[in-house]
């Protein structure tokens, strides 16, 4: 997680900040306008890919609800053959375009063999101790005493998706230093409590349903919850179909992903939000609801999120255990009345 270099100057003061720029190594990187990436090359050829948490690899859930990382996984497949065995950084810039950061080779490997890549690669600004000058115009910077960013390490990369600078301090950490300059996009604050309400709706409905009766068309564990939950979904739009207006959200303007179409093999689905396009976010909050345990926030108290995952726990069971035909306790277990 990068540190704001500014909120730590007001919080320390001055001579806090520069101890700490005057007696730590530094890498100094541009910040780049964009979402931060990864990919890992195993052994074996396998091509994992991560969103910034890289908490876990990207699975065909995620892919559905955002098609945010479809431009960065095809970019990178159509070219896996190139890519030696190793871990990789980048940005996907607002254009769609790859920044390489970092990998996880030794700095002396010779960056022409990532060519083939066809990606931007930046570089490091500067390595070392920083000078006492740089350091002054830092604090110059910080304390608003004036000076321009650029004064301090020029960019290399184009200006229109750079926003300022990173300070990697290795065991210190990371700061980034925004440019004042460079206009920062703002978005209106998101009403949470309508989200939260539209995902206690989801689930109270999710609850009655008879499970015994959803059908699979594929082995795929990802791609059958998928299915579960457009079948969900159609049963929810169906309910509801006399006041569906009370459960459309429009997209968060911050959001940037939208659904992807290609994994949605429900035909009745595709119909639904093709007939009307506003339903897709409903459809992507649907995915997302079941996708991963639901944590206590707002009006999800600590006892409905108990309630919710003993839910989710119950869709990821009947989906290992689905079978073309289920038997007779199986049935039992999974139908409305159990």
């Amino acid at each position: 997680m990068l540190i704001d270099l500014k909120g730590y100057y007001d919080e320390h003061g001055k001579k806090a900040t520069q101890h700490l720029l005057h007696n730590n190594m530094v890498v100094v990187t541009e910040k780049i306008q964009g979402y931060r990436v990864y990919c890992k090359k195993e052994k074996f050829g396998n091509v994992l890919f991560y969103s910034k948490k890289k908490s876990q690899p990207i699975n065909v859930l995620d892919r559905i609800v955002s098609d945010l990382y479809e431009p960065f996984i095809n970019h990178i497949l159509k070219r896996k053959e190139m890519l030696e065995v190793g871990e990789y950084s980048f940005y996907l810039t607002n254009n769609n375009d790859l920044i390489l950061t970092n990998t996880s080779f030794k700095d002396d490997k010779p960056l022409t063999l990532l060519e083939p890549l066809k990606v931007t690669i930046a570089t490091p600004l500067y390595k070392g101790l920083l000078m006492d000058k740089t350091i002054n115009h830092i604090i110059a910077y910080l304390s608003g005493d004036g000076g321009d960013l650029r004064n301090i390490f020029p960019y290399r990369l184009p200006e229109n998706i750079v926003e300022g600078f990173v300070f990697n301090l290795y065991d210190k950490g990371s700061y980034k230093l925004i440019d004042k300059n460079i206009k920062q996009v703002e978005y209106p604050k998101v009403n949470t409590s309508v989200f939260e309400l539209l995902l206690i709706d989801i689930f109270d409905f999710i609850k009655n349903q008879d499970f015994s009766n959803v059908k699979f068309t594929t082995k795929n564990k990802d791609l059958k919850k998928a299915e579960f939950a457009f079948e969900m979904f159609n049963r929810f739009v169906e309910y509801h179909k006399h006041d569906l207006e009370n459960f459309i959200i429009e997209y968060p303007s911050f959001l940037r992903g939208r659904l992807n179409k290609r994994y949605i093999c429900n035909e009745t689905t595709m119909t639904l939000i093709q007939t009307d396009p506003r339903l897709e976010y409903l459809l992507q909050i649907f995915i997302n609801a079941i996708k991963n345990r639901q944590k206590p926030r707002g009006l999800i108290t600590e006892e409905l999120s108990v309630e919710y995952n003993q839910v989710i726990n119950k869709i990821s069971e009947y989906i290992i255990k689905n079978e073309d035909l289920l038997d007779f306790n199986t049935y039992k277990k999974f139908s409305k009345n159990e």
